[in-house]
């Protein structure tokens, strides 16, 4: 080492010496070798400055001076050749002369540079992507890490999404990818949608970012395009049904408006990718995709209605009004095709009782009214808007072709609700007007065979005699009053049916009277020698007393029952337990058959002969016997007297009922008589040897003269004799009615 150290001190000194030795002068040394400095270099050698170059100009990097070999001596460390680094994937410098470059050290080496190769576009490397933008110019990699985030890669036009440990692109195939608690949605077209709720999207520079409602379309590549919506859930579906309220509602169309979804309970209504949808639902339901939420209307016409959650026609297969909604019955269920309507039938209601199914086939609402029962009009009614053949009520009221008319039955006096017709218990009934049983008012009865007792008497008592009522029942009394077809009769009158339905051909009498009157037929013909008064002067009503031959026949009705001890004892029978039938008709009370007991109508026939009284028909009895003959003869008197004393009341009005009866038969020669309140008329047929109305005009000497209210009239051999009393003269008919009737000799 120390012989080195001098050599080289002494060898300056020595090197004349050796020169001169040698013969001649030594060589000059050669020139140091031309360099280059560190730094970027293009392909024609041209240094630049970092992040100058581009890819494709780019020639190498030096990262220290070299120097170019050749004849001259060595003047750096390394050669160009040597220093050279010509790819920028082999170092990070190398990788930064290129305008846009990223180097990256943890990717694989040939790959470390992301921007110098075009084939770096989208190249992924242990989990880095090498993003480089539209114009490839500039280049980033990208962490996989970045768990959720987007990246747009330009060149490519293409998004990826990081799982965080790779890069997913979205290329023409569609896919959803849930990432970190949100779903991903490549739509196909080289895009992705990150649905967050109500988070904030992981995603920081690329990608469509969508919270809940929002909406992107995919399937563009695809003949069917589809509309995807991100739910609270952070998912994304094409179809928002069973989903949740918050997500239908919130959902928003393509462009960013509101969608004006309506959640129905378990499904959505509107969403793009149900087109044409029905449904019911549990809080509403989806017509032609416009929800109708309960309750509510599919249209103005309000013939179909949502009531909780289901559609309900009205009568949609009714042709009244609205022919044209026939249709609606073949419409199904988008999701289950059963029958999508309901339909229900007249005057059915909603669940809350608010509307009603109308005649004119549409829901209307009851305004807190019972309209649960169908009503026709009784007349013929045109179906327009404002009127209609039949419509709903309440059950007592009925329809007259424009409103409820309310219930009639229990008052007797208001206004009939149409002309002939009266509201009963919501059902329409021929007006029948009915005179009281006093004579002194007018009325209607619910029903036509009623008799009108009192206008003003308890509704909740008819059909009850013994009660206040305003009306009671065909075939009740109360006392002697009948109620016969709905006309005040008497028992006195069926009695005097029944028995001329038992007399036979030939002459015969029959008069009803007073019980005082006939006595003395009683007394005659009661076997057990009792005083009929004892009984009938406070029990019976007028007896009637049929006489043919050596036949008597006595009736009578009575006002307690009849089958007491003490009745039984007058006609000497024991007991009428064999007559207790109640059929309205009469049955013997002893094996004799002397007595026969009819206990509906409290009343009794009696004979010392036996008796077979059969079942008549008394309103053609009462025509043939009663009626007819009465009103011929007051129809004459009217005729006849065109000045009677007093005015001709209307009897024939209250024909059926009366206090007093006389018909009479012998021969060819008839009298028929009837007394009631204060009016007699008496009528005398054939009665060729007697002149009647001389006896009328002596007895109307004797009563008063002309104003005594008595007239007579003849036509032929008939004379029809009229007796009336008046408040103006002290005569009453009742004063002339033996001599009228019993004491006129037909012989």
């Amino acid at each position: 080492m120390r012989s080195f150290l001098l050599f080289t001190l002494l060898s300056p000194l020595l090197l004349p010496l050796i020169v001169s030795g040698g013969g001649g002068p030594p060589p000059p040394p050669p020139p140091p070798c031309p360099t280059r400095s560190a730094g970027c270099y293009d392909s024609s050698d041209n240094k630049g400055d970092a992040g100058t170059l581009t890819a494709e100009t780019f020639g190498f990097y030096i990262s220290e001076t070299a120097y170019k070999p050749g004849s001259c001596s060595a003047s750096a460390a390394k050669t160009i050749a040597d220093a050279q680094i010509l790819n920028p994937d082999d170092h990070i410098a190398a990788c930064g002369c290129i305008a846009g470059a990223d180097f990256d050290t943890q990717v694989e080496a040939p790959k470390r540079c992301c921007g110098d190769d075009k084939s770096d576009c989208g190249m992924v490397s242990k989990g880095s992507l090498c993003s480089i933008d539209a114009n490839s110019r500039d280049g980033i990699w990208k962490q996989a890490s970045a768990t959720g985030d987007i990246v747009h890669v330009g060149c490519q036009n293409t998004e990826y999404v990081t799982d965080g440990t790779s890069w997913i692109p979205c290329t023409s195939t569609e896919f959803k990818r849930t990432i970190g608690g949100h779903e991903y949605l490549c739509t196909g077209s080289s895009s992705i949608a990150e649905c967050a709720g109500s988070d904030t999207c992981k995603a920081k520079t690329a990608g469509k970012c969508l919270q809940t409602g929002g909406a992107i379309a995919s399937g563009q590549n695809s003949s069917e395009e589809k509309v995807n919506y991100c739910l609270s859930t952070k998912k994304i579906v094409t179809d928002l049904d069973n989903t949740n309220q918050p997500s239908c509602e919130a959902a928003k169309n393509l462009d960013g408006t509101p969608g004006n979804f309506k959640w129905t309970g378990t499904k959505c209504c509107s969403e793009a990718d149900d087109s044409h949808e029905h449904y019911n639902d549990q809080t509403g339901g989806c017509w032609d995709s416009k929800p109708v939420i309960s309750i509510g209307f599919v249209d103005d016409v309000h013939d179909v209605g949502n009531f909780d959650g289901i559609f309900y026609g009205c009568v949609v297969s009714a042709n009244n009004y609205l022919p044209q909604n026939n249709g609606y019955l073949s419409l199904t269920n988008t999701h289950t095709t059963d029958p999508l309507i309901t339909d229900s039938p007249y005057c059915a209601r909603d669940p809350t009782q608010t509307f009603y199914c109308s005649f004119k086939e549409k829901w209307l609402p009851t305004g807190g009214e019972d309209k649960t029962t169908f009503k026709r009009a009784p007349m013929n009614v045109s179906n327009t808007n404002a009127t209609s053949q039949a419509e709903c009520c309440a059950p007592t009221q009925c329809w007259d072709g424009q409103a409820c008319a309310d219930d009639q039955a229990s008052t007797p006096t208001a206004e009939n609700a149409l002309p002939d017709f009266r509201c009963i218990s919501g059902n329409w009934t021929r007006a029948v007007e009915k005179t009281s049983l006093g004579g002194d008012s007018v009325g209607f009865c619910p029903d036509a065979s009623q008799c009108l007792v009192n206008p003003n008497g308890k509704p909740e008592d008819n059909n009850n005699p013994a009660g206040s009522p305003q009306c009671i029942a065909d075939k009740q009394y109360i006392k002697d009053d009948f109620c016969f077809g709905g006309n005040w009769s008497a028992r006195t009158t069926q009695i005097a049916l029944q028995m001329l339905d038992m007399k036979s051909s030939g002459s015969y009498s029959l008069f009803c009277d007073k019980t005082q009157d006939t006595l003395n037929f009683l007394e005659y013909l009661t076997l057990s020698g009792k005083q009929a008064s004892l009984y009938f002067g406070t029990n019976a009503n007028n007896v009637c007393v049929l006489k043919q031959g050596s036949t008597v026949v006595v009736g009578a009705s009575f006002n307690t029952a009849f089958t007491d001890a003490a009745a039984l004892d007058l006609f000497g029978v024991q007991s009428c337990s064999g007559a207790q039938q109640t059929d309205g008709q009469y049955h013997k009370c002893d094996t004799a058959g002397s007595l026969w007991y009819n206990k509906k109508a409290e009343s009794i026939l009696y004979s010392k002969t036996a008796l077979n009284p059969s079942q008549p028909s008394f309103f053609s009895m009462f025509s043939s016997f009663l009626s007819n003959p009465l009103q011929n003869l007051i129809s004459t008197l009217q005729q006849k007297l065109t000045s009677p004393p007093f005015p001709i009341s209307d009897l024939t009005r209250r024909v059926t009922k009366f206090q007093r009866l006389y018909i009479t038969e012998q021969g060819t020669k008839r009298i028929f008589g009837v007394l009631q309140d204060n009016q007699a008329t008496v009528e005398y047929a054939n009665f060729n040897s007697v002149n009647i109305c001389d006896y009328a005009s002596q007895f109307t000497q004797q009563v008063g003269g002309s104003a005594s209210g008595i007239a007579c009239t003849q036509t032929g051999q008939t004379y029809q004799v009229l007796a009336q009393g008046s408040p103006l003269t002290t005569f009453q008919p009742e004063q002339a009615w033996p001599d009228l009737t019993s004491k006129v000799r037909l012989t």
